[in-house]
Formats: C-alpha cells, structure tokens, sequence
C-alpha cells in the first residue's frame, strides 16, 4: 500500500513541475533602442516591454515613423528597423530599433567569452 501512495505523489509532483515549467515559458518582448553619432554612441537601451513579438513590432514602426519626419533644418531616412536623421550643422545621428525576447541581452554572452572565441579562432 505505501508503494502505491509514493508512486502516486511521485506522479502529482512531477505532474505539478511540469505544469509549472510550461506555464513560465511564455516571455515579454523588448523594444530596444541603439544610436550613433554626433560623435557618440550608445549601447541598445530598452524603450518598452511588451506581451507579443507583433506589439513590440508595431510599437517600433510607431517609434521610427516619430523619428522619421522632416522639419526646418532636419532632414531622415527610415528604411526598414533604421532611421538616420540629418540634423543642419551637426551631422547625422543613426537610430536603430530592435525587438528581442527579454530573456536576450544585446550586448552578448557574459564572463569571460572573449577568450572561448579567441581558442576557437586559433
């Protein structure tokens, strides 16, 4: 009889891991955002957190088109994740978006990875 309960808690627990790992499998999207020059750049800072990857792409297509509007003394460029803007007398600055997974880091693998890829590279 105590064979049959521990196999009947081993299934419940297993059953309620299981249950537990699926239901956390479901992530946000991160709206990401890059610029470049006037002399300086950034690494990608997060604009907006969204539920689905098709929000986080229309909240970029809103974000570029704001972006991408001519005014006196500013001329842009969109094209696609990209907006070069051209600013009368300093230059062009370039803003580029991206939509990843929150579990992602743009910036690359932590730690020590330098030294993997440069073994790698020999």
């Amino acid at each position: 009889m105590t064979a049959v309960r521990r196999r009947t808690a081993l299934v419940v627990a297993f059953s309620l891991l299981a249950w537990a790992a699926t239901a956390s499998g479901e992530c946000a999207w991160v709206l990401r955002q890059a610029a470049s020059g006037f002399e300086t750049g950034n690494a990608p800072s997060p604009l907006a957190a969204l539920t689905t990857k098709a929000e986080c792409e229309e909240r970029l297509n809103q974000e570029a088109n704001a972006l991408a509007v001519d005014r006196a003394g500013v001329k842009s460029f969109r094209d696609r994740d990209m907006v070069a803007v051209t600013i009368d007398g300093l230059g062009v600055r370039t803003f580029r978006f991206t939509c990843l997974p929150d579990t992602m880091d743009p910036r690359g693998p932590k730690g020590k990875s330098w030294q993997r890829n440069l073994i790698l590279s020999v």
